[in-house]
């Protein structure tokens, strides 16, 4: 079950992976990732479960290597959301930046074009 929860989140990340040109696309794309960050982590807690109930197998070798594959899938899920989020906000951030800079273009262009006019 939890293997099977992680494909799904696996394909929704790959699927999310496109960049967008407009900001409320970016910023929804940035809403999306975290909130996929909080079901990513909510379930740590049945990583746990999964830990103990397994605990009196460990003995068996493919048990250890099965938990052991667990935890690093996940870890890599965790990882991956955390860097998906920073990149989202970088992209948002810069599209603001360039939205703010456009305008001061603008702004300026207008004058010149003023004073252009005036000659």
């Amino acid at each position: 079950q939890f293997t099977s929860w992680m494909d799904k989140i696996e394909a929704i990340m790959n699927a999310s992976e496109r960049q967008y040109s407009e900001l409320r696309e970016k910023k929804s794309s940035l809403s999306k990732s975290k909130l996929l960050k909080e079901e990513i982590f909510s379930h740590s807690t049945l990583l746990e479960a999964i830990e103990v109930k397994s605990t009196g197998m460990t003995e068996h070798y493919v048990t250890q290597l099965e938990l052991q594959d667990l935890h690093e899938r996940y870890q890599l899920l965790k990882d991956r959301i955390m860097e998906t989020i920073t990149k989202a906000e970088g992209y948002v951030h810069l599209h603001q930046e360039y939205q703010k800079n456009l305008k001061v273009f603008e702004v300026w262009l207008e004058k010149e074009q003023e004073k252009l006019s005036c000659l």
